[in-house]
């Protein structure tokens, strides 16, 4: 029995899906209209690696401080017994160094490193193409993942190949093409798009780093060495960590893999398969309408075509429009010309300089003990939706200019207020002032909500000094 770690990548950000995907809550959180969110998704396709020969020693998710609890709660409603570990990357800094993370984690694995972000219409496709290669791992030897090209895609990585067999041999890579340059390789069928799937061990990797970029060897290695375990998380130092260089694991060693004598093969996946890298890749998990049409929610139309049209909260009508992405959430609506759709990621980045230390901005909040939503705002009062899942806790806390008026909904509410405790059951109703020292506890096994009323000279998420915080917050 030979074991496996499987390694999930999950710091994207997806901005070419906004407003859907936000930079609080990004597209790999989503349902995108399946059961499960496409991190969750991925958290079962890697179970399928299992087998008699193979087990599964550990998950290990490289994801960020952001994102942290959403990976922490999605794990939780899976409800598995997996084995996992949560490593927080203390800043982005491409697929190489978090390889190296996840290769000194697991020092003695054979590794199937994954993105999270990315939607595959069959498992079993992904599982016996993953098996195989796990078969046949041996020492400073990579295997790739990839698909064969439905056509012409500037946005992709192209796998170039030799042979016929099974398990090809790679003779080159060309990432993002033109249009021109890609319409050559493909005509020659011997390519695969670069899905991002890698199979190694992890001294294959670690051997192969420190020779090819001793900078982010040096500095991540030294990074893990100083880590802190925290709760259900481990931080690697971050002084170390942001000082490895920015780079991918195709420029720092695929590209250079004859010169450091690894071998590189690369496998088929049978199935479709999308990074779902824009609007347009929808079509892969929503069932397009008449005339191209793709709708999501309560829309209304009439005299349309090769629409992408998705309604979350209000009805929306389209009448006599062509060619347009309309997206609308509580908080943004969204009208962009279809085949211009880069101009997406360039405004998000616009808007989230705009938004950066706007803790309003967004009406839906995802925070370690559940979530709040937004319900109105106005002058000197606003309204909220609090959902606390079971066994999750607020901080301790006060604030100096608001007062906050508690409904329960639903659920049964511990309450700390300066020195009292006292138990709120549905319909009943407390009264925090401002200065008030005060927490919400759920204590059940079902979501706790509560209808929360703030008045005050300021409402503002700022307003808020905590003293406790069993989710290590300041």
């Amino acid at each position: 029995m030979s074991w496996i770690t499987p390694v999930i990548l999950c710091g994207g950000n997806g901005k070419r899906l906004w407003p859907l995907s936000t930079p609080d809550y990004p597209k790999q959180f989503l349902t995108l209209g399946k059961k499960f969110t496409l991190f969750q998704q991925t958290i079962k396709r890697a179970l399928t690696l299992e087998n008699e020969k193979m087990k599964i020693k550990e998950i290990l998710i490289l994801t960020n401080e952001s994102y942290r609890f959403i990976v922490l709660d999605q794990i939780e409603l899976l409800k598995t017994n997996l084995k996992f570990r949560i490593i927080l990357e203390p800043e982005s800094r491409n697929t190489a160094p978090a390889l190296t993370l996840a290769s000194l984690a697991s020092p003695n694995s054979r590794l199937v490193v994954m993105p999270c972000d990315h939607y595959f219409k069959s498992n079993n496709s992904f599982s016996n193409s993953a098996k195989q290669a796990l078969k046949e791992i041996k020492k400073n030897n990579i295997f790739l993942l990839g698909v064969k090209p439905s056509g012409v895609n500037t946005s992709y990585g192209y796998i170039q190949y030799e042979g016929k067999n099974e398990i090809k041999e790679i003779s080159s890579f060309i990432e993002k093409p033109s249009f021109a340059v890609a319409e050559k390789i493909i005509s020659q069928n011997m390519c695969l798009w670069n899905v991002g799937i890698f199979i190694l061990r992890s001294d294959t990797w670690l051997d192969a780093i420190k020779v090819s970029s001793k900078n982010i060897f040096s500095n991540v290695n030294r990074s893990w060495q100083r880590k802190v375990n925290d709760n259900w998380f481990i931080r690697p130092d971050r002084k170390s960590y942001i000082r490895a260089t920015n780079n991918s694991v195709d420029y720092v060693v695929l590209e250079k893999a004859n010169e450091q004598g690894l071998k590189l093969n690369a496998i088929q996946l049978k199935t479709s398969w999308s990074d779902l890298g824009d609007y347009g890749a929808l079509n892969n998990i929503i069932k397009t309408k008449a005339k191209n049409n793709v709708f999501k929610g309560a829309i209304n139309e009439l005299g349309t075509r090769d629409l992408t049209v998705i309604a979350e909260s209000r009805n929306v009508s389209v009448l006599g429009v062509k060619d347009l992405i309309i997206i609308e959430t509580k908080d943004d609506v969204l009208v962009a010309d279809k085949n211009n759709t880069s101009l997406i990621k360039n405004f998000v980045t616009k808007i989230k300089n705009q938004r950066k230390n706007n803790q309003d901005a967004y009406s839906i909040v995802f925070r370690p003990w559940g979530m709040y939503e937004v319900i109105h705002k106005d002058q000197g009062y606003l309204v909220k939706k609090l959902i606390i899942k079971s066994k999750g806790e607020l901080s301790l806390q006060s604030h100096a200019k608001r007062n906050e008026h508690w409904i329960i909904t639903k659920g049964v509410a511990t309450i700390k207020k300066n020195n009292k405790t006292y138990v709120l059951k549905k319909d009943e109703s407390t009264y925090i002032a401002a200065g008030d020292k005060h927490k919400i506890i759920n204590k059940g096994k079902t979501d706790l909500e509560i209808l929360e009323v703030q008045t005050g000279s300021k409402i503002s998420e700022n307003d808020i000094i905590r003293y406790d915080d069993i989710y290590g917050r300041k």
